[in-house]
């Protein structure tokens, strides 16, 4: 979203929860200038279901986030970098996160791997193992499009396979083979 589209979004999306709306609401990297405004602008609203935490890289970052919205509002971190997998199971294991998720298109950016399943598995193997000894949901793994098999290239391997009971969307027409083994 252009930067200067943010405010007005975060005033639609509040003027939504704060009506009959109910939701998961993605926010910004705690990194970022927008994150504070992303939290303060959910905090205390009635239909906030949950945050997707995008490029969560600590538990810190999760905990600070549940520390603004309240305890009661789950964080879905979306992990999305290598230091987020070297992480793992520090943010699995805040008491607000309630799942890890695979962002594996900013991954690939931020490490330089490519698009075929083994060159992600042990980021995701990582997610895995961090959710299972945190205690947690399996993480869900990341979008079918960023991975869609193309000719010469091997098929999509089953979501079990991993670990991951399901991938994230991001396209309307990802929802339709997200579940699909």
């Amino acid at each position: 979203m252009v930067t200067a589209e943010r405010p007005g979004a975060r005033r639609s999306v509040a003027e939504w929860l704060s009506g009959d709306g109910a939701a998961w609401v993605r926010i910004n990297a705690a990194t970022t200038q927008d994150w504070p405004a992303d939290v303060d602008a959910l905090r205390g609203l009635p239909g906030l279901q949950g945050v997707m935490l995008a490029k969560s890289e600590s538990g810190q970052q999760v905990r600070d986030t549940s520390d603004r919205l309240g305890a009661a509002v789950p964080v879905l971190a979306l992990v999305e970098s290598a230091l987020g997998i070297e992480f793992a199971y520090d943010i699995a294991s805040e008491a607000a996160t309630l799942r890890l998720a695979f962002g594996s298109g900013d991954f690939r950016r931020d490490t330089g791997a490519g698009a075929e399943p083994d060159a992600l598995a042990y980021a995701r193997g990582r997610l895995v193992v961090a959710s299972a000894a945190a205690g947690i949901a399996a993480p869900i793994d990341g979008p079918r499009s960023s991975t869609i098999a193309t000719p010469g290239s091997r098929p999509w391997p089953s979501r079990g396979r991993w670990g991951c009971p399901g991938n994230s969307a991001c396209t309307p027409r990802t929802p339709a083979t997200s579940t699909a083994n």
